[in-house]
């Protein structure tokens, strides 16, 4: 962007040069925490398509660049932002091709204390996100530039930045709300608004996805559709916690519904569907299944349903639930307050939005399930890459016992069985945990390519989790299976 040097006053000059030295600066981590610029540039229309500037190499503008780090002087100079002026921002610009042509040919034409003056916003952002290794010191490269601009000026700024070649020889790429969430889920972060439920924005955007997720369960066949009440959960439970295509939040909080004899004939109606049967009446299943669908609005957030800041939820979960002295903002309910968390499967699984996630059942509740949990937990993070069989290896469905066998296999075999963890599916896997150890649900999950396993991200009622003696450990289960996985979790 080109600074309108022409119609710039004398005190705004100290902010111009600061973003001209700044050519060289290849990680905007190093300037000043919250570092603001402000100033006033061209329409990038007279001088489109951009081209590229020469960065400085030598010593002596590296040297000066970082005394200007270090010194800072934008603080002691800037003056009262033009953005915010509405007269600024309303600034006509209809002379723009006739500035155009009067430029000679292959040049750009010079400024003009006409030209309109766009007044931007600059301010940079650093990442509190920690490394993958859990060591809790900050991303190396986390550092960034955001724009604010007029509204009516956004699109020709966003063409030039769209136009001008990148130091690789390539351009910029286009990235929405979806590129943006997932660059937020790949640095360990989380991402306003799908993982805060316990705002507003939040609820209304777990809201719509739900119904997307509906929409599609809708369209499949009824025989190729997962039957969320036929989903096997706990020990002996049959049927999915709330609804199967969303975060039921409200299930959560107010537990299980009683229904009285006239609202169970009703569920059953609706169910019989699902389930093959088809339901009383003369009317059609499509026309039934139409009137079922969910309003457009969004219903009004639960009254209690917050959202804890991550500085009150790590200091609550640092001291006891019984002699916690924590004083929460009046509006912060505790019962029903959400905090955000980050997931990371233990084993192998990836976890999806809308997952279940339980809580370990303690010690008194049920021993037994507790300690088959406890049995999976891995002795090291890293897991030695398998080595190929030999070449003239035995099968590996051979019998563990036989005659046929020698000694040293069946040995083998026993030994392998005794130290291997139970497979997930198979005979002696641990069931998933029953309903009352519901903590919270998945809004973002993905495998992470980078980490090499699944993880997360997910809300957690911080009552429930407080106080909890297993090291912050979990059990995820995707919306619709059986199997769940062991995870661990950690506040972001």
């Amino acid at each position: 962007m080109d600074i309108d040097s022409g119609s710039s006053s004398n005190s705004n000059t100290v902010v111009e040069e600061t973003w001209s030295t700044l050519a060289g600066l290849t990680n905007p981590a190093m300037l000043p925490k919250n570092a603001l610029l402000g100033f006033s540039v061209q329409d990038p229309r007279l001088h489109h398509p951009p081209r590229t500037i020469k960065l400085p190499k030598a010593d002596a503008d590296q040297h000066k660049l970082l005394e200007l780090i270090a010194s800072w002087p934008v603080d002691a100079a800037q003056q009262p932002l033009e953005l915010f002026d509405r007269k600024a921002r309303q600034a006509a610009s209809k002379a723009v091709n006739r500035r155009k042509g009067l430029a000679p040919p292959g040049q750009y034409p010079g400024p003009s204390p006409r030209d309109p003056q766009i007044p931007i916003l600059l301010y940079t952002t650093t990442s509190t996100s920690t490394d993958r290794r859990g060591t809790g010191t900050p991303s190396p490269n986390s550092g960034s530039w955001t724009l604010l601009a007029p509204w009516k000026c956004l699109q020709p700024i966003w063409y030039s930045l769209m136009y001008y070649p990148l130091s690789t020889g390539q351009q910029p790429r286009f990235g929405g709300l979806d590129q943006y969430r997932q660059l937020s889920f790949e640095a360990g972060k989380a991402w306003f608004p799908g993982d805060f439920p316990g705002t507003k924005a939040g609820w209304e955007w777990e809201y719509a996805e739900r119904r997307k997720r509906e929409a599609e369960w809708r369209k499949r066949p009824k025989g190729k559709r997962v039957n969320y009440e036929k989903v096997e959960v706990g020990e002996g439970g049959r049927g999915e916690v709330g609804v199967g295509w969303g975060c039921d939040w409200e299930r959560l909080i107010s537990g299980p519904p009683v229904l009285s004899e006239g609202k169970e004939a009703v569920v059953v109606v609706e169910n019989g569907g699902e389930s093959g049967q088809k339901p009383p009446g003369n009317g059609d299943t499509r026309t039934q299944e139409k009137e079922q669908e969910p309003p457009q609005q969004a219903p009004p957030k639960p009254p209690h349903l917050t959202q804890l800041p991550a500085r009150q939820a790590l200091a609550l979960l640092a001291s006891p639930p019984t002699t916690t002295t924590i004083k929460l903002p009046a509006y912060i309910d505790l019962p029903s307050a959400l905090i955000t968390v980050r997931l990371t499967l233990l084993t192998r699984g990836v976890p999806q939005p809308c997952a279940r996630i339980y809580r370990l059942s303690s010690s008194t509740a049920n021993p037994e399930l507790r300690r088959q949990w406890l049995a999976l937990l891995p002795t090291n993070t890293h897991k030695p890459t398998q080595k190929r069989g030999a070449k003239h290896a035995l099968p590996c469905n051979l019998p563990i016992t036989g005659d046929a066998l020698p000694q040293h296999v069946v040995q083998q075999r026993l030994a392998r069985a005794l130290l291997e963890p139970a497979r997930a599916g198979k005979e002696g896997y641990p069931p998933c945990p029953g309903e009352e150890d519901l903590v919270g649900f998945v809004t973002t999950g993905s495998y992470d390519l980078a980490a090499g396993f699944g993880t997360g991200n997910g809300n957690l009622l911080v009552e429930r989790v407080m106080g909890r003696e297993e090291g912050r450990l979990c059990v995820v289960r995707n919306s619709g299976t059986e199997v769940a996985r062991l995870a661990r979790w950690e506040v972001v």
